[in-house]
This record gives structure tokens, sequence and C-alpha cells, in this order.
């Protein structure tokens, strides 16, 4: 699941900073890195998230009030876990002293003003798409209490959410599940990260005494299964959780503001 700032629908372009002398030519791997790491750091700023760059192996820290995201960024012109060369071992010494998440972001970058826009030009015009990837050591799969189809899991999913208990899903939610917002620019790739946001949204949901009912659905004239929210409280904002599964597991969700007349 990659995560694209946009505005409008448009992906937001960057402008390569180089001295005059390099203006034109055709950017090296260090420039590349570098230019990935500062558009990173700037699209999660504009995003509001509250991040900080840091000088040593670890690229960047997200904070959030529940805990610290630590990220190493490595820039690729093709996604492709199988090539990844970089040092984990900052980002996984302060997952065991501290309990701060390691996370691994590969940066793709498509270049406005070439033709292919494969061809990195310093100075140039740049949109990038990033890939996160869930570091954390001791995740396991657990083992399933039964396998369930994309029907039963879906049921699941919203037995969690009118239930507002978050361990009905978390069997049944691969260790590398992807969480994201159409709201927010961020992706959880991790089962971890993930059940404990959603056990603290949950509980909130819970004091704050909302009314909303979940419901199973699927799209029109598509495949795409979600778990519909209905809020009771804001009729104008209904959300559909879209989910995907593979071999009895959910691997991923994504919410979206619901368009109701493909209830």
């Amino acid at each position: 699941m990659e995560m694209v700032l946009c505005d409008g629908g448009k992906p937001i372009t960057f402008k390569h900073k180089c001295p005059p002398d390099r203006e034109g030519q055709i950017m090296t791997q260090e420039e590349l890195q570098a230019f990935a790491v500062e558009v990173l750091y700037e699209e999660y700023k504009m995003s509001g998230e509250n991040i900080k760059l840091l000088s040593s192996d670890i690229d960047m820290s997200l904070i959030r009030d529940w805990l610290t995201i630590n990220i190493k960024v490595l820039y690729q012109p093709k996604f492709d876990l199988r090539s990844c060369v970089f040092d984990s071992f900052e980002l996984l010494k302060r997952y065991y002293e501290e309990g701060e998440i390691p996370r691994l972001i590969l940066a793709s970058a498509f270049c406005e003003d070439t033709p292919t826009g494969m061809q990195a030009i310093c100075g140039a015009e740049y949109f990038f798409k990033f890939y996160p990837i869930n570091l954390i050591p001791d995740e396991k799969k657990f083992m399933l209490p039964v396998e369930l189809n994309r029907n039963q899991l879906l049921q699941l999913y919203v037995d969690a959410w009118n239930n507002f208990d978050a361990s009905i899903i978390e069997p049944y939610l691969d260790k590398d599940f992807h969480y994201s917002s159409d709201a927010v620019f961020d992706v959880m790739p991790s089962r971890f990260e993930y059940i404990d946001y959603f056990k603290i949204k949950l509980e909130t949901l819970r004091i704050l005494k909302k009314r909303f009912k979940a419901k199973p659905g699927r799209l029109i004239d598509c495949d795409d299964l979600f778990v519909f929210i209905e809020d009771y409280d804001s009729p104008d904002e209904d959300y559909g959780l879209f989910i995907e599964t593979f071999a009895g597991r959910i691997t991923s969700a994504r919410m979206r503001a619901f368009d109701k007349d493909n209830k």
C-alpha cells in the first residue's frame, strides 16, 4: 500500500534543489537518497504530523501520542524488497531498549520534466511514491483458529466495531497488515501498530457513547468488500473500511469517506 501526497487528486511535486553546476545533470544515488528523505519529511510536515529529522542511521522519527516510529528511507527506482540493503542496527536497538517502532520506507520518484519520468535530472520537478515495510523483529503469524473466507472475515471486522473489541479481529490480521486512511498521509505497515491504534479508537468511541452501526458491504459492479460505518451522530460522515484478504488473513484495510449511492 503506497503513500502519495496529493492535492485535489493530483500528486504534489517537489523541485530538486542543487548547485548551479549540477543543474541538468544526472542525479547520483546519493543525491536521490538525500532528496527522498527531504521530500518524505516535508510531506509528513505538510500533513500535520509530529516528525523530526535525525542525524544517525535513522533518518527521522514520527511521534504520536502512543508511540514513536523510527524510519529509515531507502531510495529505489522500482520497489523491490529482494534488493533492500541497509543497516537496521540502530532501529532495532531502539526497539529493544525503548520500545520505539522500526520502519523501513522505500521511495521512488517520477520526474515531471523527462519524457519517461524515470530519468533523474538535477533541478527537475518530481513527485514521490513511498512504500512502508514492517521491521518489528518478533512479530509472528498467529495460528488461525479456523480458516475463514472473505465474507466471514468481513463479518468479524463488523463485529469488532459493533462490540468495541479489537481482539475479535486480531488473530486474523496478517503480521504485515497495512492500514491507511484517505484523511491521513501515512500507512501503518504492521498488525502491532494497527491493533494498538484500533483498541484506543474503539475505547474512545465507547467512552464518548458515539452512536454508529457497522455493516458488511460490497460495491456495486465490483468485488470490493468493506465495513460500512454509519455514523448516527454525523449522518453526512459515513465511512467505508475496504479490506483485502489472502489465505484466511486480512492483509490490508483502507478507510475512505463513503459514497452512499454505493451502499
